[in-house]
């Protein structure tokens, strides 16, 4: 039955990655860990390469869980995006920036080594999903609105 069909290809989970250095993002990690989980799981996973923004996006905003980078330690403007989307995005958050970001970041910190065991407790756990998301949004407008950000600023000017 169509429906059914319909009904089961949305269900699937769409994990997504952005590779726009693949070195620098560990992009081998990554891949690797979507290939050895696909052969126990049922998902899709789509590489964001050669598109434009809008195509990107439009992408983005079907995924489930997208992947940023495993390797520099930090998030960047690819996580805050996909946050303010609502979405699960999983990037290696080293020690030392843990402790200088809000308590409440909801990254999915994976790294090199644990990439496939993450990638596999969301997989398995999906209804995590909905909440980590709800999370991720209200993070951005907690903590990269305009306005918060432009105050920061003026602090920072002000003491220098």
């Amino acid at each position: 039955d169509e429906d059914d069909e319909a009904k089961d290809k949305k269900e699937k989970l769409l994990i997504v990655h952005a590779p726009t250095h693949r070195e620098a993002k560990g992009s081998d990690y990554v891949i690797k860990a979507i290939d050895e989980l696909s052969l126990v799981y049922d998902f899709d996973f789509k590489l964001i390469e050669n598109m434009s923004y809008d195509e990107a996006m439009s992408t983005y905003k079907k995924a489930d869980i997208v992947i940023d980078q495993l390797l520099v330690g930090s998030y960047g403007l690819l996580s805050v995006e996909n946050m303010a989307l609502g979405k699960s995005v999983v990037c290696y958050i080293n020690d030392y920036m843990k402790g200088k970001y809000p308590k409440e970041l909801p990254i999915i910190s994976a790294d090199i080594y644990d990439i496939k065991s993450k990638l596999e407790y969301l997989i398995t756990n999906r209804d995590c999903l909905h909440d980590i998301g709800v999370n991720s949004r209200l993070y951005v407008e907690k903590y990269h609105n305009i306005k918060t950000s432009v105050n920061d600023l003026i602090d920072i000017y002000k003491k220098l």
